[in-house]
């Protein structure tokens, strides 16, 4: 019995000092472990999100935006019903576009509604209703899938710096009280420097997420504070000069080797991913719109009983189907429309049929930055680089049966444009416009011969190139 308990005491006491010669953990190896399991937990996040984007954005949502045409100025139901709000609305002095789900944030779904407001010139009323739909497509990205993430590979790339990393906080820790600096904005960055550096080397609300943020933001503020105290380390104080001599050399250290935590994929590179997918894709949507221009109305005393007030009835009313195919550098838009219009308040309303035929193709870029790069489109900054189009609007009222003094053409539009597009939002338009309204010859039985009524097509020409800025 006494041998058993002088073993176990023994024993303890090996124990004992076994523990004693182990090293117990600083504050600095406990959050530097801390951030290493942070760094895993938020890879392993970053890449379920990314798997998932990759899987999300193979269908609809990488082409509801087409490369090749802006919808800045939209004319067509497809292009109305993409716009958030646009306060632009063709023909109109005023008027806003409204689409409810892209203002919700759901602009990235394959079906769209709009709703149009405006006074046109003249003062009629106009009200759309416009609606888009975009088949769904397969399109994968083109884009390597994550490998899984590797705990221990992540650890060792961690302890790699974990020397670098300590060393740098000592050597803030080390800088102590520091002097004012003569300029108060140089002051005011100074001390959001030292508490970067101080966030960035210990446990608290603002402690990175990962290791190589920290190590960035490290790097980062201990450069900055150098910069910043070495015009006046020699004046203000002696001993701040080898502090921040030494503090320079823990930087080398640190940024020796670069860790390398960032997601497999980066959102920005996702971006561009997309952005050259839908340029890739074959994209097909379906547009419907129903138009109604309502003449005012009008109160009080008629001047001229033979011409009747404006009582709000219907000048021009249309139902529209379009269908709009892009594919890379073209967006072709083809549509058809039935409605009916009159010319004044005091002609009869007549149905038209309107067929219209739209088309644009990118021809390049328009500075340094080619539109085509290795054979694939090219993407500056997550957005095309600026580029010129040339486009063809067609647009045509044909009625079947109009009355015997009227014109079976009754509007024509066609428009020849290049657009200089800089950006989504802003782009430059230089076109010219031939168009041909149908305007009425009233009879006049006083002349001789007597002049009997017509309704017949005015054409207009315009004799310079008109331009327009779209926003």
């Amino acid at each position: 019995m006494i041998r058993l308990t002088v073993c176990v005491l023994a024993t303890l006491a090996i124990a004992q000092a076994v523990a004693a010669a182990q090293p117990v953990p600083d504050a600095f190896d406990k959050f530097y472990d801390k951030l290493i399991e942070s760094t895993i937990e938020t890879r392993t996040l970053q890449q379920k999100k990314i798997e998932s984007a990759r899987k999300r954005t193979r269908s609809y949502e990488i082409a509801v935006q087409e490369p090749t045409i802006s919808t800045a100025g939209a004319s067509t139901a497809s292009e109305l019903a993409q716009a958030a709000i646009n306060t632009s609305v063709q023909g109109a002095d005023a008027g806003i576009t409204v689409s409810p789900l892209a203002l919700l944030g759901r602009g990235v779904e394959p079906f769209q509604i709009a709703t149009t407001l405006a006074v046109l010139k003249g003062g009629a009323t106009r009200v759309v209703l416009a609606a888009n739909y975009q088949f769904p497509f397969v399109q994968d990205l083109d884009i390597d899938a994550c490998k899984p993430v590797d705990a221990n590979a992540l650890r060792t790339e961690a302890l790699k710096i974990h020397d670098g990393y300590r060393q740098t906080c000592k050597a803030i820790v080390t800088l102590g009280q520091l002097p004012p600096l003569p300029d108060v904005a140089n002051q005011a960055r100074a001390q959001r420097m030292l508490a970067g550096a101080i966030a960035a080397c210990g446990p608290g609300p603002l402690q990175p997420r990962t290791v190589s943020t920290g190590q960035t933001a490290l790097q980062y503020a201990a450069t900055q504070l150098v910069t910043l105290y070495s015009p006046v380390a020699v004046g203000a104080n002696e001993t701040l000069q080898p502090k921040l001599a030494a503090l320079l050399s823990t930087v080398g250290l640190l940024m020796m080797t670069k860790a390398s935590f960032v997601e497999c994929h980066g959102a920005d590179e996702l971006a561009d991913v997309a952005i050259r997918t839908a340029w890739e894709a074959q994209v097909v949507k379906i547009g419907f719109s129903l138009r109604e221009d309502r003449a005012s109305k009008v109160f009080g005393l008629n001047p001229d009983p033979k011409t009747p007030l404006a009582d709000g009835r219907l000048n021009d009313g249309e139902l529209r189907a379009e269908l709009t195919y892009t594919h890379q550098r073209v967006q072709a838009t083809l549509g058809s429309g039935i409605g009916e219009a009159r010319i004044s308040l005091a002609d009869p309303l007549i149905k038209y049929w309107s067929p219209a035929l739209s088309i644009a193709v990118a021809l390049g870029g328009l500075t340094g930055d080619p539109l085509i790069k290795n054979r694939h489109v090219n993407v500056v900054n997550g957005a095309l680089p600026p580029r010129v189009v040339v486009g063809l609007d067609v647009l045509i009222h044909y009625s079947f049966s109009p009355p015997a003094t009227y014109s079976s053409l009754e509007k024509v539009a066609v428009t020849a444009y290049f657009d200089f597009r800089f950006t989504d939002k802003l782009s430059f338009r230089i076109g010219a416009p031939l168009t041909a309204d149908l305007v009425t010859r009233k009879a006049d039985n006083t002349a001789m011969p007597p002049t009997p009524a017509q309704h017949d097509l005015q054409w207009t020409i315009p004799v310079f190139v008109a331009t327009v800025i779209k926003l």
